[in-house]
C-alpha cells in the first residue's frame, strides 16, 4: 500500500492480477486511482495492458500525472469523473470520450462505490465490458450479495465472485472478505479456474504484453526552413548546417517516410516535399497529413525540424498504446567550449515539449473539428501547447512522457524576441478563450485553469505568462 506496510488485501489484489492477465485484460479503468495505489501494485504483478487512471479531485489528478510519468501504459484522464454523494461516490461514465469507452473491458472501484449501480451504467456505456473489480482499499470489508443484487446483476449478464484476503490454504480464521469481481457470464467458469490454481499468486499471463502493443512510426513530419538553422559558437565558425544534416540522418532511421511541409524544397531527396506558400501553421500541417496521410496505419510523429531522434526511440515506440497521442519535451544540449567534436547536457526543457507521436485517428479528429488556431505557426511559442489540448477537446487520450536516455536532443539557440513572443500569445489566449465554449466540460475546466492563470496573476505580463506555462505543463496529462 502507499505506506509501505503489507496489509491483509494482499492476496485480493494478486487475484485481482490473475484475472486481468487470464482473461486477456486489455485496458482498465481504475476509477478512484487518487485513494490507492493500485496501479503500481498491478504492474508489479505482471499486468501490463493500458490503464486508465480516473481521479476525484483536480489536486489529485496532478499527484496521480506526476507519479504515472514513467509508465508508457498509464493514462491519467483530464478531470475528476467521480462525485461524491453522502458516503458513496458515484462514476461519470458518461464524461468519458467515445475513444476510451470503446477501449475498456475491466473496472476497478473500490468499498466506497455502489458496485451494482456502477456495473449497471457499464453495461450500457462500455460495449467491451467483461470485469468488473471492487478492491478492498479504502472500505471497511464488503457485505455478500444481497438477493436483490444477485438479481440486477444477473440481469446485466455477470455473475459475482468473491475474492479473499488472505491465501485459501491459509487457517480459516485467518481468510477474510477481501473484494469482488463481477464477470461477464460466459467468463465465469474460466475466472473460477484461475482463482483455484495453487500457483494464482504468480499466473502465466495471457494478454497484455506491451511487446504486442507497441506503435510503428511510419512518417517523421517537419517544416524544413529555406535555409538551414544558424548556430554561431564561440568555437568561431556556425554549426547549424552539421546539426541539421545529423536530424536530418536520424529521422531517416526512425521511420520509412519523412516529410516536410514547407515553403522550400529540402536539399534531402529522400524528404518527401509538401509544398505551402509560407511557413505553415499547425492548422495547415495537420490538415495535409488528414487529407493525404502518408503509407500505413501507424503513428505518426510531429516534430521541430532542429531535433535529432536518439537510436533509443524504438525501445520507447515498443511500449506504446497506439490509441494513446504521447508527447515529450527536449533535452537540451550545447557544443562542448573546449571540444567542439562533444556536446554538453544541459538538461530537460521543462517549459515545452517538441515530439508529437500521433495517432492517425487524433489527426483526423482534431482536422474534422477544426480545432487549430489559423494563425499559430509551427515551431513558434505556444504551437506546442495547442496540439495537445486540441487532441483533449477532441475526446482523445494524451500522456505527456519522460525518458532516459532522452530521445528527443535540441541544439540551444537565441530565444525568440518579446515582441513575437507576445504576439503569439495573444493568438494563443484568443483561441484558449474560445475553444473552452466548445469543449467538454472536463476539458474546458482544465482550459480555465490556463486562462485565469494568466488572467488572475498580479504583476507584469512576464509574471501573468510564466503563472500560465507553469499550469499548463503541470496541469496536462
Amino acid at each position: 500500500m502507499r505506506d509501505g506496510k503489507a496489509t491483509s488485501h494482499t492476496h485480493a489484489r494478486q487475484e485481482m492480477a490473475v484475472l486481468l492477465k487470464g482473461l486477456g485484460v486489455g485496458t482498465l479503468l481504475d476509477a478512484g486511482a487518487d485513494a490507492s495505489n493500485f496501479a503500481v501494485d498491478m504492474r508489479q504483478l505482471g499486468f501490463a495492458g493500458l490503464v486508465y487512471s480516473a481521479t476525484a479531485k483536480t489536486a489529485s489528478r496532478r499527484r496521480v500525472t506526476q507519479d504515472s510519468r514513467g509508465d508508457l501504459h498509464r493514462v491519467v484522464l483530464p478531470s475528476p469523473l467521480t462525485d461524491v454523494e453522502a458516503e458513496v461516490i458515484k462514476l461519470n461514465l458518461e464524461m468519458l470520450p467515445p475513444i476510451v469507452t470503446r477501449a475498456i473491458d475491466a473496472i476497478r472501484i473500490d468499498g466506497r462505490f455502489d458496485a451494482t449501480k456502477v456495473l449497471a451504467d457499464a453495461a450500457g456505456r462500455l460495449p467491451g465490458l467483461t470485469l468488473v473489480m471492487v478492491d478492498p482499499e479504502a472500505s471497511q470489508g464488503l457485505a455478500g450479495p444481497g438477493e436483490e443484487e444477485q438479481k440486477a446483476v444477473a440481469e446485466l449478464g455477470f455473475e459475482r465472485l468473491s475474492l479473499t484476503s488472505a491465501n485459501p490454504r491459509a487457517p480459516a480464521e485467518d481468510v477474510q472478505p477481501g473484494g469482488a469481481a463481477y464477470v461477464r457470464r460466459d467468463l465465469v467458469d474460466e475466472a473460477r479456474a484461475l482463482l483455484a490454481r495453487p500457483d494464482a499468486a504468480s499466473p502465466i499471463a495471457r494478454g497484455g504484453d506491451p511487446a504486442e502493443s507497441g506503435v510503428a512510426l511510419d512518417a517523421v513530419v517537419v517544416s524544413l526552413p529555406p535555409r538551414p538553422p544558424k548556430r554561431p559558437y564561440s568555437i568561431g565558425r556556425d554549426v547549424g548546417p552539421d546539426w541539421q544534416t545529423s536530424c536530418h540522418a536520424s529521422w531517416i532511421k526512425s521511420a520509412p517516410h519523412v516529410i516536410s511541409i514547407s515553403e522550400a524544397n529540402p536539399v534531402y531527396p529522400d524528404v518527401v516535399w509538401r509544398k505551402v506558400d509560407r511557413k505553415p501553421s499547425l492548422k495547415q500541417i495537420i490538415a495535409s497529413l488528414a487529407e493525404e496521410p502518408p503509407p500505413g496505419k501507424g503513428t505518426i510523429l510531429l516534430t521541430n525540424a532542429d531535433i535529432i531522434l536518439g537510436p533509443q526511440l524504438q525501445q520507447l515506440l515498443a511500449g506504446m498504446d497506439p490509441h494513446v497521442f504521447y508527447y515529450c519535451s527536449r533535452l537540451d544540449v550545447t557544443v562542448a567550449e573546449h571540444d567542439p567534436r562533444n556536446l554538453d547536457l544541459l538538461g530537460e526543457y521543462v517549459w515545452g515539449h517538441d515530439a508529437f507521436f500521433l495517432p492517425r485517428a487524433t489527426i483526423a479528429a482534431i482536422h474534422s473539428q477544426m480545432l487549430l488556431p489559423a494563425a499559430l505557426m509551427i515551431g513558434e511559442p505556444y504551437w506546442d501547447y495547442a496540439l495537445p489540448i486540441a487532441a483533449l477537446v477532441a475526446g482523445h487520450p494524451i500522456k505527456k512522457f519522460f525518458a532516459k536516455p532522452h530521445p528527443v536532443v535540441h541544439l540551444v539557440h537565441d530565444a525568440v524576441s518579446n515582441l513575437h513572443l507576445a504576439k503569439t500569445e495573444r493568438i494563443f489566449l484568443r483561441w484558449a478563450r474560445e475553444l473552452r465554449l466548445r469543449a467538454p466540460l472536463a476539458v474546458s475546466k482544465l482550459i480555465t485553469e490556463f486562462v485565469d492563470a494568466y488572467d488572475y496573476t498580479p504583476g507584469s505580463k512576464d509574471a501573468k505568462s510564466e503563472a500560465m506555462c507553469r499550469v499548463i505543463v503541470s496541469g496536462l496529462p
